[in-house]
């Protein structure tokens, strides 16, 4: 029955049918009470009003072919994809509310074949339509192509959304923060570049316009290494420390004893409110010393005096050593 109900809609003969649709001057027809069933959109644009299977409903939403394929799915559980019309059928999935027909398309999506071309519409449409399944081929995609991708004119030329997405993206082994720090600079200064109109040289406001909003995004991971090779890593989002410990590198620390470790600096301690609080739960903090100093600090010595900068997390059995080193991923 269900093939002979197929092959009906495949003759789209008039006389067998009630509803019919008009999109860009060509019409399709289909049947009422199987469509309201499967889609909450099409029950309330069908029970409205009565309507004469003379009388088209037009869509101009979406085009001819890709509806067509739609209603074929709805008929008979398959239709046509392609990589160039893929992100237009979940839209149709999506607003037509036919959950398995986004699941199909959302089994096709997940195939194709991911490009420095096709990335960032595909991370739109993944993030619009919740599509949870493209999160770890897109970041896939992202860490083997990084250094083509961040160079790239589509990333260069991305609006706020697909940036956020991007500097949102944990750091590791293939891709560190202050990579990910780069490219978003670069962004900000081709952005700032073309909005700039003046002969005016000088574009460190317009940039740093570009930037700030995505600055708060970006995860710069401040690592501490002991003699024995064991860490404690923080989130740092204080832009003077990470430049302060950009030029810390490789260098070990100047004093220690087993509460506390620090670093030698010719910085101030911040007059902005201190932008941690202390909590239970955490072992370790990076903060200043009130000469300037670089450290990390046993949570039992910390008082109020304390300007905390980050929480430190052991990757393991983490103690202090006479020698350490500091240094940003």
């Amino acid at each position: 029955m269900q093939l002979q109900i197929f092959d009906a809609f495949k003759s789209q003969n008039p006389e067998l049918f009630d509803v019919v649709f008009e999109i860009e001057g060509k019409k399709v027809y289909a049947h009422k009470f199987p469509l309201s069933i499967i889609s909450t959109t099409f029950e309330s644009m069908l029970s409205d009003r009565w309507i004469s299977k003379n009388n088209a409903i037009k869509i101009e939403s979406h085009k001819y072919d890709d509806f067509k394929e739609f209603l074929k799915f709805l008929y008979s559980g398959e239709c046509q994809l392609s990589d160039e019309n893929i992100i237009t059928m979940i839209d149709i999935a999506e607003f037509y509310q036919v959950n398995s027909f986004k699941k199909y398309c959302g089994e096709y999506l997940s195939k194709i074949t991911l490009n420095i071309e096709n990335i960032i519409q595909i991370t739109e449409a993944s993030h619009k339509y919740s599509m949870l399944q493209m999160k770890k081929p897109i970041q896939g995609f992202l860490i083997k192509n990084f250094k083509t991708f961040v160079k790239s004119d589509e990333f260069l030329n991305a609006n706020e959304f697909i940036i956020k997405q991007f500097v949102k993206m944990e750091p590791n082994n293939d891709i560190k923060t202050g990579g990910i720090f780069q490219a978003v600079y670069e962004l900000a200064k081709n952005q700032a570049n073309m909005k700039n109109e003046s002969d005016d040289e000088n574009l460190n406001d317009p940039i740093k316009a570009e930037i700030t909003p995505f600055l708060q995004l970006i995860k710069f991971i401040v690592k501490i290494t002991n003699s024995d090779g064991n860490s404690i890593c923080g989130n740092l989002q204080n832009k003077s420390a990470i430049d302060i410990i950009e030029t810390l590198k490789n260098r070990e620390s100047n004093n220690s004893y087993h509460k506390s470790i620090f670093w030698k600096t010719e910085c101030k301690k911040p007059s902005t409110p201190c932008p941690l609080k202390q909590r239970d739960d955490v072992k370790w903090y990076l903060f200043y010393f009130p000469s300037g100093a670089i450290g990390v600090l046993n949570s039992s010595e910390i008082n109020q005096n304390t300007y905390l900068l980050a929480e430190m997390v052991a990757e393991t059995d983490f103690k202090i050593t006479q020698k350490c080193k500091i240094e940003i991923e």
